[in-house]
């Protein structure tokens, strides 16, 4: 809500981004998943699929953004269907290693926070003067808390 009110009267401010940076950044991200999926950590496993499948999300939510900008994006099709159909499964996984609550709460997270950084970074967004930018820092804020308690009430009663 916080996040829709801010875009009352607003233009899009976002610019056709670098080609290095988006397969830096798409790279970096896919391959964070990768580790994250294949290695071992202190994480719990609920914990560290369901950051994979944020990352796996976000990267396609980042290749929905450039397939909507058309000509040499629409090749972001590909990652938007490989990381999503990638994500999904990861996502079932991370349910069968622990709480539902855990691996959605944090893959939320990741899958809402990624793109929002990579619209300031890859896309040269800028926030709103005044309140506008006060609100969507408050919906920014508000998905990091929802999902720390999600995550915290989850722990406590494993």
């Amino acid at each position: 809500m916080l996040l829709s009110l801010s875009l009352v009267d607003s233009r899009p401010s976002s610019h056709a981004p670098h080609l290095g940076g988006v397969v830096l950044w798409l790279g970096a991200s896919a391959g964070a998943a990768t580790i994250l999926i294949v290695m071992r950590s202190n994480l719990p496993r609920a914990a560290a699929l369901g950051l994979a499948t944020g990352l796996l999300f976000a990267d396609g939510d980042i290749s929905a953004k450039l397939v909507t900008s058309g000509g040499i994006w629409l090749l972001a099709l590909l990652s938007l269907v490989a990381c999503y159909a990638a994500g999904t499964s990861v996502l079932q996984a991370a349910f069968q290693h622990g709480s539902a609550l855990t691996a959605a709460g944090i893959a939320t997270l990741v899958t809402n926070a990624v793109p929002i950084a990579a619209g300031f970074v890859l896309f040269s967004e800028a926030l709103p003067p005044g309140a506008r930018g006060g609100l969507q820092i408050a919906a920014f804020a508000s998905i990091v808390a929802g999902a720390a308690l999600l995550g915290s009430s989850a722990a406590r009663k494993s």
